[in-house]
């Protein structure tokens, strides 16, 4: 998104994750190659509270839930970032905070195998392991 010119704030609660998108937004500015985002360290929902009808689109990506099979896990690097940041047991809480703060759309990642988190999108996007569901704001 950034490479193509948008601007984008991404909202991340877990310090070490975030401190992880500031290095690599510092290197992406020192090198120009394209804009980066603002990181912010702090609740998405709380977040998006303080800017209601205020953002064109908002991007929800939550942690997966983990494979079940040992011959689908994912590869070691995710399963300890997965370990470290753990479950998103209030991804439905934080769709609801998005349905105030967008103003054209929300995009939800998830699993090729979940439900979507919201009931039935209006558009979805599938992909060999995840689908992006949009729900189109009226």
């Amino acid at each position: 998104m950034c490479a193509m010119g948008y601007k984008v704030t991404a909202v991340e609660r877990n310090p070490f994750v975030a401190a992880l998108l500031k290095d690599a937004a510092w290197r992406a500015r020192r090198s120009e190659w394209c804009n980066v985002p603002r990181i912010v360290l702090g609740d998405a929902i709380q977040f998006l509270a303080g800017y209601p009808n205020q953002w064109d689109c908002v991007y929800i990506d939550p942690m997966f839930p983990p494979k079940r099979r040992a011959s689908t896990l994912a590869k070691r690097p995710m399963r300890l970032l997965r370990e470290l940041v753990g479950d998103d047991p209030d991804k439905r809480r934080l769709f609801d905070a998005a349905d105030v703060a967008a103003m054209k759309r929300i995009v939800v990642k998830r699993p090729d195998c979940s439900a979507p988190i919201f009931g039935e999108p209006n558009e979805v996007i599938s992909g060999k392991l995840v689908n992006y569901d949009v729900c189109h704001m009226f």
